[in-house]
């Protein structure tokens, strides 16, 4: 028997499948909101001025450590001067082949993740957090 790749292993269950969609929304989210930064040539210290925030709870947000409300993410677009539509996406095989190549971006490990949590999903609390390519001004 092949080896099974930690997406087949995700995809295996429709609770993996459904947090596989929750985690490529936030992925989408945070990746917005970083793009937002980069083209005003935010820091997330300035982000988080604007928001009222700390600096620790913009990072949290987004590293997908932090659970972002609808709330924050519109308050978040609004101090970007943006606004955030949303629009429902059929599920389709294309959709599952880019989320294919986006699952090395939900967690350390891999492979190895999905065999330590053998048909388990994870809480959003035990979710493992991924890097963002945030812009970062000196």
């Amino acid at each position: 028997m092949p080896n099974r790749s930690f997406y087949d292993d995700l995809t295996a269950s429709r609770e993996g499948r459904c947090l596989l969609e929750q985690e490529m929304l936030v992925l989408a989210a945070t990746e917005l909101i970083c793009e937002l930064l980069e083209k005003k040539r935010l820091s997330r210290a300035e982000l988080a001025k604007r928001i009222g925030k700390s600096k620790a709870f913009v990072s949290q947000i987004l590293s997908g450590r932090r659970n972002m409300t609808l709330r924050t993410l519109a308050e978040v677009a609004w101090a970007l001067d943006a606004r955030i539509e949303l629009q429902p996406a059929r599920k389709s095989v294309g959709a599952a082949a880019a989320a294919r190549r986006q699952v090395s971006l939900l967690g350390h490990g891999g492979a190895s993740w999905a065999q330590r949590h053998a048909g388990a999903v994870p809480s959003a609390g035990h979710r493992k957090t991924r890097s963002t390519a945030c812009f970062q001004p000196a």
